[in-house]
């Protein structure tokens, strides 16, 4: 009989360890982790993660993972609000006084907008991680916004702000203002206002990636953004952030994938391809490039 429990347990750990299914348990951080998304798209959208496949996947690690709940279509001083209470409902949920952020894109901005305006916050969170995040705007907003006549401003807008509400379920969408938020000139001012790049919040653990394309990637639309953002000399880029505007406090790196693959896109970081078909970078697993993230905030203590 023992024997036969030895061997079921052994078979057991074996599945896990093989499986990926994560019987030991490593993403177990201290706190939840958050995954605060980006401009576009919510937490979900018609039956689809933001994060593609990452949260199940660090879910069978061990890890709390809950999303940021913000709108897809404002900017960052209104989904300010809505981050802070989802924070608050989680330490509420769990029984924690923190959380741990993992914020890609303009989530990062959504995040420092928060520490901003409820400055206490900085007390619940743990951790900072911002994922391909223009920190100091991006010249493709530039571009856009540049090259919208302002007759078309409000119907644009206003066509977004309804798939928002309808389709995402925000609660408030400013489609535009999001828009605005990631000019150049719109984070200058903002950086100026609220602390340097390089320094974080006080007290909290921050640190930062990027992406790049360097050869041909699957992803079409954001290889001609690319090229778009090279013209205007945002060069190397993910398709929508250069890679010098990512950097925010500890700067972990550029993640480019396998010598062989064309890079890593905006999407492809978060596991997403066209829109949000997952998986869609050979040569880098998004999956594990999380897990490796979460494994180490644990191992920090958080």
């Amino acid at each position: 009989m023992k024997k036969k429990l030895m061997v079921l347990v052994l078979s057991m750990v074996m599945f896990g360890v093989f499986t990926g299914s994560g019987f030991a348990g490593d993403c177990s951080t201290n706190y939840p982790i958050l995954l605060v998304h980006g401009v576009a798209l919510g937490d979900d959208t018609l039956g689809f993660d933001y994060y593609g496949r990452i949260p199940g996947y660090l879910r069978s690690y061990g890890a709390i993972v809950e999303g940021g709940g913000q709108d897809a279509w404002s900017d960052g001083a209104d989904n300010a609000v809505q981050l802070k209470q989802k924070i608050e409902d989680v330490m509420d949920a769990y029984d924690v006084n923190k959380v741990n952020i993992i914020a890609h894109s303009k989530g990062a901005i959504d995040t420092r907008y928060m520490f901003k305006k409820f400055p206490s916050m900085k007390n619940h969170v743990a951790s900072f991680t911002s994922v391909a995040s223009p920190q100091k705007g991006s010249v493709l907003a530039d571009i856009i916004l540049g090259v919208m006549p302002d007759w078309a401003e409000p119907y644009i807008g206003g066509m977004l702000n309804v798939i928002g509400l309808i389709i995402q379920g925000d609660e408030s969408p400013d489609s535009l203002a999001a828009g605005y938020q990631l000019l150049r000139s719109s984070m200058a001012a903002f950086n100026a206002s609220f602390g340097d790049l390089n320094t974080g919040i006080d007290g909290v653990y921050c640190q930062s990636y990027a992406a790049k394309i360097k050869g041909v990637v699957l992803d079409g639309a954001l290889q001609s953004t690319g090229v778009v953002m090279a013209i205007g000399g945002e060069s190397p880029n993910d398709g929508a952030v250069w890679t010098n505007s990512a950097p925010y406090a500890e700067f972990k790196g550029v993640e480019s994938g396998a010598w062989w693959c064309g890079g890593v896109t905006h999407f492809g970081i978060v596991d997403r391809g066209i829109l949000v078909f997952p998986g869609f970078t050979p040569g880098f697993d998004a999956r594990e490039f999380y897990r490796g993230v979460v494994q180490d905030l644990k191992n920090r203590g958080f």
